[in-house]
């Protein structure tokens, strides 16, 4: 029996040492993958009004919502998200034709432009009031509450922007321009340049001008439905 069994024990303990040997070495790949999109797609990513007068009135209205991909799928309702105006910075990609004047109080940055843009988002009055961020200012219903949201029956906001472009110190009529209540809006004067009469006097007139600018942003906080996903 001793005999017998020296051979078993030696037997078994070479199975054990065999299953311990494989399992060491199998493995198991999981294939994991997710295909990212855009939920919300915006008209347009640039917004330039141009060359503008102090008080000469300009509108542009553009239209962002859910993205095709996002009315495809099924697992989820609605998004929730906020509007901001932030801060520009001057750098700009490409040769510049002329200097920008810069934000005196920030240099490296537009004078802001969103203090004097009346903004509407399908319809409804809007107010900014200031983050813990002091270059981002949140865009807020002015009754009611924030944030704002798109939903697969209404998948589509309509942004109006009314720009008022401001006057300059000294360059503005007291009288008209207090009963408008713009006095309280004056820009600084930004660099210098010539111009020439176009009604035949010859006479050149020194005008003041300067540069506004702000990035207006849209931020997705929350991806309502199945998995409630957040964006904070």
């Amino acid at each position: 029996m001793k005999k017998l069994a020296i051979p078993l024990i030696i037997a078994l303990v070479l199975v054990i040492s065999g299953i311990t040997a494989v399992s060491a070495y199998e493995g198991h790949a999981v294939d994991v993958r997710a295909h990212v999109e855009n939920a919300i797609m915006v008209q347009y990513s640039d917004v330039n009004f141009g060359t503008v007068f102090p008080e000469n009135t300009q509108e542009f209205q553009f239209n962002f919502g859910t993205s095709q991909s996002f009315r495809d799928q099924k697992g989820y309702s609605s998004i929730v998200y906020k509007l901001y105006w932030e801060r520009k910075a001057t750098t700009e990609p490409g040769p510049q034709t002329r200097p920008i004047f810069e934000d005196p109080a920030h240099p490296g940055y537009y004078i802001p432009i969103y203090p004097y843009i009346t903004t509407k988002i399908d319809g409804i009055d809007t107010s900014v009031v200031a983050t813990t961020n002091p270059d981002v200012w949140e865009i807020v219903p002015t009754v009611g509450t924030s944030p704002w949201s798109l939903d697969v029956s209404d998948n589509c906001d309509l942004v109006h922007f009314l720009l008022t472009p401001p006057v300059f110190p000294g360059w503005y009529n007291a009288a008209t321009d207090a009963l408008n209540g713009n006095t309280g809006i004056l820009l600084p004067a930004g660099d210098f340049y010539t111009t020439l009469e176009t009604a035949g006097c010859g006479f050149q007139a020194i005008v003041p001008h300067t540069d506004l600018g702000s990035d207006f942003k849209i931020q997705i906080v929350k991806i309502v439905g199945e998995g409630n996903v957040s964006g904070d």
